[in-house]
């Protein structure tokens, strides 16, 4: 599976994407697993950065702008960047990378059952007054 989204951040504000794995056998109920995913901070004052976030970061998410993965690129409030994703469900890895100029980071993940579905999800973390986020075009397809 891969897919992409793209999210501007006007003034200081974060968002949080993560993608989320599901898994059961013969129709069951679905068991969820967080994945990884991104941090876009947006800095109204100053520039911003994309970081890459672990499963265990969006199992607890907080509002503080906290980097538990790896450096993605630098961000500029007002900016539309492009995250792009994909699932590696031999390798149980997860690939995250922001255009423009952001590097791709790969991420590991334990789950070693295969997904049944797959789940995205989007957090606003800590804005201040008058900031916004926008989000667009979502793309997931399997590959």
């Amino acid at each position: 599976m891969r897919g992409g989204i793209d999210i501007n951040v006007s003034g200081s504000s974060g968002i949080v994407f993560g993608v989320i794995g599901a898994y059961g056998a013969n129709g069951t109920t679905l068991t969820r697993a967080n994945l990884g995913g991104a941090l876009v901070v947006g800095n109204g004052t100053g520039n911003g950065w994309i970081g890459s976030v672990t499963a265990n970061y969006l199992d607890n998410i907080t509002s503080s702008f906290s980097l538990s993965g790896k450096f993605i690129g630098n961000y500029a409030s007002g900016q539309t960047v492009r995250l792009t994703w994909s699932i590696d469900q031999a390798a149980h890895t997860l690939s995250i990378g922001a255009s423009p100029g952001g590097t791709t980071q790969t991420l590991s993940y334990s789950n070693v059952e295969p997904f049944m579905a797959v789940g995205l999800s989007l957090f606003l973390s800590d804005p201040a007054p008058n900031a916004s986020v926008y989000v667009d075009n979502v793309v997931v397809e399997e590959f």
